[in-house]
């Protein structure tokens, strides 16, 4: 995957999203989340994701579809992109 680091803040990310964000240190967290639908257990599959910025965090917001039909939008605080030098995963 590549990312582009926004400059500026996201006018799409709300104060309840952040509020609801997950702290991911490493990106082995945000896929140990994104695994198993909080719901009914099944797998999941991403249909989007994309990388949103309110000073003087980065966040990477993922929507997921499970096997059954399940929707649910995950957002991780990853503040360790803008540090490092790596642009893919």
């Amino acid at each position: 995957m590549e990312f582009e680091l926004q400059r500026e803040d996201s006018a799409d990310l709300s104060q309840a999203e952040i509020d609801q964000a997950v702290a991911a240190p490493n990106v082995e967290l945000v896929i140990a989340q994104l695994r198993r639908c909080f719901v009914c257990g099944g797998l999941l599959e991403i249909s989007s994701h994309e990388l949103r910025r309110k000073d003087p965090h980065h966040y990477w917001r993922i929507r997921l579809n499970c096997k059954v039909g399940h929707k649910s939008t995950r957002l991780f605080r990853v503040d360790w992109l803008h540090d490092s030098s790596i642009g893919t995963l």
